[in-house]
């Protein structure tokens, strides 16, 4: 899912962030139809540059689906799995 983060201070050793993120699917299980689905979510994390282009973070967050697949109440709210995540800037 295409994910915009905002760093406030991006030349910090420890950088917190927010970031926004659009999600778009096309699900079923076998037998159900290929609706799709759309939403939305926002949250907060913290990014830890140990080295140069090297980093580790972790975030949290909340999605809200607008458009949800199979015939689904239209509209829910809930929270996204928090994660870590080592990450390589090239």
């Amino acid at each position: 899912a295409p994910t915009l983060k905002y760093y406030p201070n991006p030349k910090a050793s420890v950088v917190p962030y927010g970031f926004g993120q659009l999600n778009f699917g096309i699900g079923g299980a076998q037998g159900e139809t290929n609706d799709p689905g759309f939403g939305i979510a926002g949250g907060v994390g913290v990014e830890w540059f140990p080295v140069t282009r090297f980093s580790i973070s972790g975030q949290v967050g909340l999605g809200i689906d607008l458009v949800r697949p199979n015939d689904q109440k239209p509209f829910a709210v809930g929270t996204f799995t928090s994660g870590l995540a080592a990450n390589i800037y090239f």
